[in-house]
C-alpha cells in the first residue's frame, strides 16, 4: 500500500489552484481514491486553507484527512495519525507532492524515512514547487540530501530518479 502526502499547498506559500504543481497532485490524489489509499495533507499552522481543488478531493474521502503542522517537518503529525488509524505494515512507500521542495517538503520525507527506514519516501517532482522560481536550485538540494538517505528518492513524471 501507499500513501500520498501533500505539504503545504496554501495559497500563503504562492499556490493557487491553476498551477502545475496543484493540477499534477489532483490526478495524483484522483489516483490514490480510486485504489483506496490514504492521502495526508498536511497545512502550515497560521497560514490559509489549502487549495480549493486539492480540499474538495479530500473532504468526502474517507481515507483523507488534513492535519495542521507547526513545523517545515511533519513527520511527527503523520507518525501520530498513522499509528492511531492505519495499519502501519501495509505501507510500504510514502509519496511527496507540495511547496516546498527543498524545505517543508524535504524536511517531512526525511523525518518520516527515519522513524520508518523500511518504508519508501518518493519525492514526485511534477507534484512540487518552489517559492520564487528556486525549483532548480530545490532540485539540486534535494538531490544532494538524498544521497545521505537509503529511502528518499526523488522521481520525474515517470517514475525515473530525477538527474541535473
Amino acid at each position: 500500500m501507499k500513501i500520498l502526502i501533500v505539504v503545504d499547498c496554501q495559497p500563503g506559500f504562492g499556490i493557487t489552484d491553476d498551477m502545475d504543481l496543484v493540477k499534477n497532485t489532483v490526478k495524483k490524489i484522483q489516483e490514490f481514491k480510486e485504489r483506496n489509499d490514504p492521502v495526508i495533507v498536511l497545512e502550515f499552522r497560521g497560514h490559509k486553507r489549502t487549495v480549493n481543488s486539492i480540499l474538495e478531493l479530500i473532504e468526502d474521502y474517507p481515507d483523507g484527512v488534513i492535519l495542521e503542522k507547526s513545523y517545515n517537518d511533519g513527520s511527527d503529525e503523520i507518525k501520530d495519525h498513522l499509528y492511531h488509524h492505519t495499519h502501519i505494515p501495509d505501507i510500504d512507500e510514502a509519496q511527496f507532492c507540495g511547496v516546498n521542495l527543498d524545505c517543508c517538503v524535504l524536511d517531512t520525507a526525511i523525518g518520516l524515512g527515519k522513524k520508518y527506514p523500511r518504508m519508501d519516501m518518493t519525492i514526485l517532482h511534477e507534484c512540487c514547487g518552489a517559492t520564487g522560481n528556486r525549483l532548480n536550485w530545490a532540485t539540486e538540494t534535494v538531490l544532494r540530501v538524498q544521497k545521505q538517505h537509503d529511502n528518499v528518492c526523488l522521481v520525474g513524471r515517470f517514475g525515473e530518479p530525477v538527474q541535473y
